[in-house]
């Protein structure tokens, strides 16, 4: 396992150089005419439309366990953006 402090990860560092792995992005905003609340309401609404869809095809899945854990992390996550 990996630990945040460690000395592996220097190696590891020195190992994606060498064979060329590219740093990960930075993220940032996408355009500075699209605020964060913005960016939070399109988040909900699309989570809130996956939500729906979920709830239709559910009764079809034989699988249901994983979509009910699946709409419960939807659920928790809209939870959080209207934080």
């Amino acid at each position: 396992t990996l630990e945040l402090n460690s000395t592996e990860n220097s190696k590891l560092a020195t190992i994606a150089s060498t064979i060329g792995v590219p740093p990960a992005p930075v993220l940032g905003p996408l355009s500075k005419n699209v605020s964060l609340e913005d960016s939070l309401r399109r988040m909900y609404e699309g989570l809130k439309l996956h939500q729906e869809l979920l709830n239709l095809i559910a009764p079809r899945l034989e699988e249901k366990e994983k979509v009910t854990d699946l709409m419960d992390d939807i659920r928790d996550l809209t939870i959080q953006i209207m934080k």
